[in-house]
Formats: structure tokens, C-alpha cells, sequence
């Protein structure tokens, strides 16, 4: 938790050549958010709206996609947080180019049997 800390600190920062790792930045923080220890999910979680502020969000939006429209479920649950925050960083034009592949797979989720995934 404490390098998902200073993660935190560093987005917040915002160093150039940070954006040449946001690939791994974000696929490394969604993995840590399905950790089964809560503090470690928690920690993880902390770092999606330093991440939807200093990350371009159309490289953001091309990761989260996919995840998204395969369906929610518990797996991808940390995908539609980060994309929640995403939302007031973006510009409406890119987020509604968008709307038809991210949608469905957002509507899924309020269809899930597990409360957490519908909030």
C-alpha cells in the first residue's frame, strides 16, 4: 500500500514522461484493485482519480474500452470506477464517440447479482 501511496503523490505531481507508462500504470493499479486484501483495493482505488486527472484521457479510454464492453462483473468493476472518474475530465466529445461500446457493458452492471458492481 505504501508504493500505491506514493504512486498517488507522483500522479498528483504530474513529472513529465509519465504518460509514456500509462499503459502499465493503469493495468497495474486494475490488477491490484481485484487484491482480495481490502487495504490494498482500497489504496488502489485512491489512485483512479489522481489517474483520470493526469493521464491523457483518450489513452485511458482506449484501455478502459475493452474491459468495459466484455460485461460487468466483479473483474472489471475497478474498470467503470476509473471510468466514472474519467468522465469529468474528458471532453462530452469523447466521451459520446464512445457511448455505443461503453454503454452496454455499463448497463450489464446494473443488471448484476452483486450489489457492489450495480452502485
Amino acid at each position: 500500500t505504501m508504493t500505491l501511496r506514493v504512486m498517488r503523490e507522483l500522479l498528483k505531481a504530474r513529472p513529465p514522461g509519465v504518460t509514456q507508462f500509462t499503459d502499465e500504470l493503469v493495468t497495474v493499479v486494475l490488477d491490484l484493485f481485484k487484491d482480495g486484501d481490502c487495504n490494498v483495493s482500497q489504496a488502489s482505488e485512491d489512485l483512479f482519480t489522481p489517474l483520470s486527472g493526469s493521464l491523457p484521457p483518450q489513452r485511458l479510454l482506449n484501455i478502459l474500452e475493452p474491459q468495459i464492453s466484455n460485461g460487468a462483473d466483479t473483474s472489471n468493476l475497478g474498470a467503470l470506477k476509473l471510468l466514472s472518474k474519467l468522465v469529468s475530465h474528458t471532453d462530452r466529445s469523447q466521451m459520446e464517440a464512445r457511448l455505443n461500446t461503453l454503454v452496454p457493458g455499463i448497463v450489464q452492471g446494473y443488471c448484476h447479482e452483486e450489489s457492489n458492481v450495480r452502485k
